[in-house]
């Protein structure tokens, strides 16, 4: 029997360490608004640091439309810049605000000074069963 592929989300605090995982309702392309899952995110804004939430497929990870959207509106809910992971069963993708434009871009993991331990059960929660990193 083979586990259905869906987007999963994570949210993590200030050290990248998951506290709130989330997949309800969810479709192989995104997971539908949740008042829920935005309390959890007000209710841990002050330790909020962003969401993973994975694109459940091998290859791009690069964010939707819809997924920039969403980053926009929580950030002004907010009032903060946040760390934006998407991640597909192949690639991952960090995307924050540029300060300068307020575009959303891609940012360079070499300058992360946490480590995200939970790369790997995002990927398998979502259906991936692409075998866990080295």
């Amino acid at each position: 029997m083979s586990m259905s592929v869906h987007e999963v989300i994570v949210l993590f605090d200030l050290n990248g360490k998951a506290f709130h995982w989330h997949d309800e309702n969810a479709e192989t392309g995104y997971v539908p608004d949740s008042d829920d899952l935005f309390d959890v995110i007000w209710d841990n804004r002050h330790r909020f640091a962003g969401f993973a939430h994975t694109h459940p497929w091998n290859g791009s990870a690069a964010p939707s439309g819809m997924d920039l959207t969403t980053f926009e509106a929580i950030e002004k809910s907010l009032g903060k810049r946040c760390l934006w992971p998407v991640v597909s069963f192949t690639e991952i993708m960090l995307v924050v605000r540029n300060p300068v434009t307020g575009d959303f871009v891609p940012f360079d993991p070499n300058y992360l000074t946490v480590e995200f331990d939970w790369i790997d059960e995002l990927r398998r929660r979502s259906g991936s069963t692409t075998p866990p990193r080295p």
